[in-house]
């Protein structure tokens, strides 16, 4: 998702998210996230946060 906030100033933002697990009888159990947050204003300034999450995977 992203889009535009704001007439008289402008804020730009995206945001994302993924989620992924294991498939069928697959005997490495594991679920993991996926997201990322960003907004700027006016080309001057920029914040940013993306993050991959990982399961704790026990063979």
């Amino acid at each position: 998702m992203s889009g535009t906030q704001g007439n008289d100033t402008k804020w730009l933002y995206t945001a994302e998210y993924a989620w992924q697990s294991d498939y069928k009888d697959n005997p490495a159990s594991y679920d993991a996230d996926y997201y990322n947050l960003e907004t700027t204003k006016l080309l001057t300034a920029r914040l940013g946060m993306d993050v991959l999450e990982a399961d704790d995977y026990q063979p």
